[in-house]
């Protein structure tokens, strides 16, 4: 995943970096990330890997019929919640700290002995404050 701060006089603290993955509302996996400095007009590259360290809970029949269809599809959606606590740095002056949120909906390939039917889509994430 690709952080970009596209602004030509704030740099960017991350404080505090986590990164949630979601199937249908239920949380299977967290991953801690590294903080780190990004300076103006700057892109870094974040590599969470979730491995299903959770077990969902099979509530209803709706949930039931969409995994079947997206496994017979070869394609699943998942929701990656990346939370961040960030400070801005203006010149040699630094904010307080605020909260972000970053909300990103994926469409992932379905995997089958290392082989796929599609490679990952991109997609956008909206961003909260």
């Amino acid at each position: 995943m690709s952080l970009q701060n596209p602004n030509k006089k704030i740099g960017i603290y991350y404080d505090w970096l986590e990164a949630d993955a979601f199937y249908y509302g239920w949380r299977f996996g967290y991953v801690p990330l590294p903080t780190f400095y990004q300076g103006h007009k700057n892109t870094t590259m974040v590599s969470p890997v979730f491995v299903g360290q959770s077990v969902i809970e099979i509530r209803n029949l709706d949930f039931v019929t969409n995994y079947g269809s997206e496994k017979a599809s070869d394609r699943f959606y998942v929701d990656v919640w990346i939370f961040a606590r960030i400070k801005f740095k203006i010149g040699s002056i630094k904010t307080r700290r605020y909260t972000m949120w970053i909300k990103c909906g994926l469409e992932l390939p379905l995997v089958v002995n290392g082989a796929s039917n599609g490679g990952f889509r991109a997609t956008d994430c909206d961003v909260d404050f």
